[in-house]
């Protein structure tokens, strides 16, 4: 348990960190048009920050999921019992069905 909670706050902040940035680093003009027509900070949040910087996040997001499995497996092989025993699991038993036959 320990393990996964050490993984998932690493993760969750780098994520979180990198997404305060995205939505910082979005083009200021289509937000000064929004805020000119009158929509409200939330609105200029809801659509015009998060979709220009959408594809940034889920880009990112699953760059940072496969690290995360990597790094689960990496774990297990040595410490828990997950994604990693299984696959130690799966190949031990390969091999010894190949070296029966």
């Amino acid at each position: 348990m320990a393990a996964i909670l050490a993984l998932a706050l690493t993760y969750s902040g780098i994520l979180g960190r990198l997404y305060g940035d995205f939505l910082n680093d979005v083009p200021q003009n289509p937000l000064r048009a929004l805020r000119a027509l009158g929509a409200s900070e939330f609105k200029t949040l809801a659509y015009g920050r998060i979709p220009m910087a959408m594809p940034d996040m889920l880009s990112y997001t699953f760059y940072r999921l496969e690290f995360g499995v990597r790094s689960a497996a990496r774990l297990s092989f040595v410490e828990i019992q997950g994604l990693g025993y299984q696959i130690q699991l799966a190949m031990d038993d390969c091999f010894t069905t190949r070296s029966g036959l």
